[in-house]
């Protein structure tokens, strides 16, 4: 035989031994294939499933801050209609004081309210809570006590609040 005849033989029968041990070897581990195939698509199936629920997960919180986020408003929206009746309240009982003091006694509520509704320090928020809750009692107690002590003319002013926005630590006492 010639050398072209003996290498295409050989050739040929390396090929169809390449053959034999690839279709002897998937016989072999078949099994095993068939199980990281099973694995693969269970595997497949749990990531999908995780993140359908992390996504359901993720779009309820988005939702519960998104009405948190609407009350959060709705509630600031409340304080200022409260702060904007004290102005007007304040106008009614202390005719006398002119408009630049109300409007600063006024100012000076709405502050206190953004800065503590702004505040992320936790700290920082009670002290403004607590700065916002003096103004208001004082601002409340000045015109409470208007009806009961205009002296013969009627002229009064909110002395305990201005005091307390002058010193602006909520002491109202006389030193």
């Amino acid at each position: 035989m010639s050398f072209a005849k003996e290498f295409g033989k050989f050739i040929v029968t390396f090929i169809n031994a390449i053959r034999e041990e690839n279709i002897r070897w998937q016989r072999e581990n078949m099994p095993y294939l068939n199980e990281l195939e099973r694995q693969r698509k269970l595997s497949k199936l749990e990531i999908e499933q995780e993140l359908k629920r992390r996504q359901i997960k993720f779009e309820n919180e988005i939702e519960q801050l998104v009405i948190e986020g609407q009350t959060e408003i709705q509630d600031f929206r409340e304080f200022l209609v409260a702060i904007d009746k004290i102005k007007n309240d304040i106008r009614l009982n202390f005719q006398q004081a002119s408009l630049p003091v109300v409007l600063l006694i006024h100012q000076y509520g709405k502050q206190l309210l953004v800065q503590m509704w702004h505040s992320s320090n936790l700290n920082d928020r009670k002290k403004y809570e607590h700065l916002l809750f003096d103004f208001l009692y004082t601002i409340n107690e000045d015109i409470y006590l208007t009806a009961f002590r205009k002296d013969d003319k009627g002229f009064s002013l909110p002395e305990k609040t201005m005091k307390l926005i002058r010193h602006g630590d909520g002491d109202t006492e006389d030193s």
